[in-house]
């Protein structure tokens, strides 16, 4: 892996740099090729990450947000984050089900900062959080998730979660189609 190149956020403002861009810079190895994976199959699928944030990319399917993509950054976030925007996934749930995935859902909630065990740092520098909320996702219930993030986040994926997400992925594009999936 290539050490770190600093690009600030003003500088990637200017560029909006292409994701393949910092992929060559602050990821190596199987992170690399596991995230390469997706973005290829994202634009190969019509929905083309588009620079967002300070090492983040937002892919959208129907003018609403499908994927985010985080890379990591010197001094601040020091994984891959995959942010995961299932708005359909009640209607397809059987297919995550038979397919294996449901592991990749469940295990991706994020829990509100504020819930018990959790750090009460760092939560939505700019919206007042009334604690968690109740959430319920392919049949399991959970207590205190965010109220300010979508249901599911992936850390550091490897090739087969990529793989699980790309499933996903096609699952809610086939649900915003109007198609079972």
């Amino acid at each position: 892996m290539q050490p770190f190149r600093q690009i600030t956020r003003k500088e990637q403002e200017k560029i909006k740099p292409a994701i393949e861009e910092m992929v060559d810079i602050y990821l190596g190895g199987d992170a690399k090729q596991a995230v390469t994976s997706l973005v290829t199959w994202l634009r190969g699928n019509g929905i083309p990450p588009k620079w967002s944030s300070l090492n983040g990319w937002t892919a959208g399917y129907n003018r609403i947000s499908i994927c985010s993509i985080y890379l990591p950054y010197p001094n601040g976030r020091d994984v891959t984050e995959l942010c995961l925007y299932l708005n359909n996934i009640d209607g397809y749930a059987a297919s995550v089900d038979e397919a294996g995935l449901a592991g990749i859902v469940r295990n991706g909630v994020f829990y509100c900062v504020l819930a018990p065990g959790q750090s009460g740092v760092g939560c939505h520098p700019t919206k007042k959080c009334g604690r968690g909320v109740d959430m319920t996702v392919l049949g399991t219930t959970f207590h205190d998730t965010c109220r300010h993030r979508p249901q599911t986040w992936v850390y550091d994926p490897d090739a087969q979660t990529v793989d699980g997400v790309i499933k996903l992925l096609a699952m809610e594009r086939g649900a915003r189609d109007g198609g079972a999936q």
